[in-house]
């Protein structure tokens, strides 16, 4: 069972680098004596054809926090520079960053912003944890 999980939820989108550091600063201050999971996920146009260089910025960063809010940071808007906020938050250890294929989110910050993202919970490894653990129980018989 899942216990303190906010459905309702917010979505800001920010385009301008010091309105999207400010509001960063004053959400990281709801969990600053928490262990804080935030969701991750990072989108940008693959440029696979002929004669375009294959190397495009990271156009969108989603950013989920545990209380329900999501900020869409459109970091092509930006400047090609990352909020001060952001760049703490992405490189804090303690701070986990959970999502599907992180890694490559990763690896696509350090190309584009020399950003070295830690903290990182690819949320596939835990759901094979998970099914592991499943098929384990029903093997001895528990129903857990």
């Amino acid at each position: 069972m899942v216990e303190n999980v906010n459905f309702s939820s917010d979505v800001v989108v920010f385009e301008d680098l010091s309105a999207c550091n400010a509001k960063l600063c004053e959400e990281m201050k709801n969990y600053s004596y928490e262990i804080i999971v935030l969701g991750l996920d990072c989108e940008w146009v693959s440029r696979e054809r002929q004669g375009e260089s294959p190397v495009s910025p990271v156009a969108l960063l989603q950013l989920a926090f545990p209380n329900g809010t999501c900020f869409l940071l459109r970091l092509c808007k930006m400047e090609a520079r990352l909020p001060d906020k952001l760049r703490e938050i992405l490189e804090d250890r303690n701070i986990l960053k959970s999502g599907v294929g992180i890694s490559e989110d990763a690896k696509k910050l350090n190309t584009c912003y020399g950003l070295v993202m830690q903290g990182c919970v690819d949320l596939r490894h835990v759901a094979l944890r998970c099914q592991g653990y499943v098929e384990h129980c029903i093997s001895e018989g528990g129903s857990r």
